[in-house]
């Protein structure tokens, strides 16, 4: 065990993570995660996709200091956040002041969770356990802050001996996680500044079409009022009446039939299609 003199969130603390597993990934190796699948976790290691950092996880790094002091006041400590690694393992911690370490989520759900059920979620049972193993500290407690109801909660006490298998099922969680080829998956471009600036054009340009198609679609219907059933004229203009065209399932006829279309498969030349982003929504947690 080895205590890392490394400043939380900055760059040397950033860089250091990618050469170790780190306890916040336990759950998502080991499948249990809710928040991020081993997929887009194996996408994300291969640089294929970003890690996203949504607006509950800032607010949590912004009062994570006053959780904290909370915490210590609780217990008669004197908490203070630092890194330790064992072997491959690392952890960084937010607070631990000798045998003792605290895991802080500033979440209404995780309150919510401790407190009903009166136990501590498995996916960050195991992120404690982690934890332990790398500080040698002796137990460990997830401290939870409500900011709905203003309210602190503490869970019941983590020690390795509740779970005296974990490191062996987490050494063969990664190997199984190493093993796995690399899924296919979106590339994350977003911090390319080029390729956001041709997607807002795009969408400038969508979002004018759009416009301009319901207005056309409009000025149609107005004039399939003058003649709903016969094509119509106007000094070279026309409005062309069309039948509704007569198509075959073929896929089901060959199904009916019991044939197998597969000996006459052909693979069409790729397409593109842009998906622009649906309008942002407010979350609580």
């Amino acid at each position: 065990m080895k205590k890392l003199e490394l400043e939380q969130n900055s760059q040397e603390w950033l860089d250091a993570r990618k050469q170790y597993r780190t306890a916040s990934e336990a759950a998502i190796v080991l499948g249990i995660s809710p928040f991020t699948s081993i997929k887009n976790f194996k996408l994300m290691k291969a640089g294929l996709k970003k890690q996203f950092y949504s607006k509950a996880m800032q607010r949590g790094h912004e009062l994570e200091d006053q959780v904290r002091q909370h915490a210590s006041a609780h217990f008669g400590k004197d908490f203070k956040d630092e890194c330790w690694v064992n072997g491959g393992y690392m952890a960084s911690l937010d607070g631990i002041d000798g045998d003792m370490i605290v895991e802080i989520k500033v979440s209404d759900h995780t309150y919510n969770a401790i407190k009903d059920d009166d136990n501590i979620p498995e996916y960050y049972e195991v992120q404690i356990l982690q934890q332990l193993h790398c500080s040698g500290a002796k137990v460990g407690y997830l401290y939870a802050y409500s900011p709905k109801k203003d309210a602190y909660i503490c869970s019941t006490p983590v020690e390795l001996s509740d779970r005296p298998n974990f490191i062996q099922e987490l050494e063969e969680a990664w190997a199984k996680f190493d093993a796995m080829p690399v899924p296919d998956g979106d590339i994350d471009l977003s911090d390319d500044g080029s390729v956001l600036k041709l997607f807002k054009q795009y969408e400038l340009l969508k979002h004018q079409a759009d416009d301009i198609k319901a207005e056309m679609d409009a000025i149609k219907e107005k004039l399939v009022e003058k003649s709903p059933d016969r094509t119509i004229a106007a000094q070279g203009y026309k409005l062309v009446r069309k039948d509704g065209a007569v198509s075959y399932d073929y896929k089901k006829a060959a199904g009916d039939a019991k044939i197998d279309l597969t000996p006459y498969q052909k693979q069409g030349k790729p397409s593109w299609s842009v998906t622009l982003p649906k309008a942002p929504f407010a979350s609580e947690d």
